[in-house]
């Protein structure tokens, strides 16, 4: 005859095991063991290239626009501190479309995807209407074909 303490051990272990099975199969992955999605690296290169021009476009019309004010040309103000203002709300979308993609939201997916289009559409318009060069085209095209391969990968990742 088995005593009574050992009967007493075997039932609370086999409980244990089982509660450890339950717990095992229903607890929360810890963070270690979540399948860690990659930034998709063509979205990773739309938004870097996003950004970097967004920045220049901001410190280029905004350092015109600032030295326009300084030097008191108030005659040039609408021929030349109005469209620098309208290009540095341009380019102020362009970095933050290129952030909203660094961060993995849609919204950067659909706004670069709308800045991009309308540039290649004023690019188009600046080649045939006053014979820009045409290999401006591509400086539009490549940027715009990346966001498009990638964005079944982005829209995995994406909240």
């Amino acid at each position: 005859m088995i005593p009574l303490f050992l009967k007493a051990i075997s039932i609370i272990l086999a409980l244990y095991l089982i509660g450890l099975f339950i717990f095992r199969r229903f607890r929360k992955k810890r963070y270690s063991e979540i399948e860690q999605v990659k930034f998709p690296i063509k979205t990773r290169i739309v938004a870097a290239v996003m950004k970097v021009f967004g920045a220049l476009g901001m410190l280029a019309s905004g350092g015109i626009v600032l030295l326009t004010l300084l030097t008191g040309a108030a005659p040039a103000f609408a021929s030349v501190v109005l469209p620098l203002l309208i290009g540095f709300v341009v380019a102020l979308i362009f970095f933050t479309s290129g952030n909203l993609l660094y961060k993995r939201k849609s919204l950067g997916w659909w706004l670069s995807l709308i800045c991009l289009s309308i540039l290649l559409i004023f690019v188009i318009f600046l080649i045939l209407g006053y014979s820009y060069p045409l290999y401006l085209v591509i400086f539009v095209i490549v940027p715009l074909i990346l966001l498009f391969l990638d964005r079944k990968n982005f829209f995995k990742i994406a909240t």
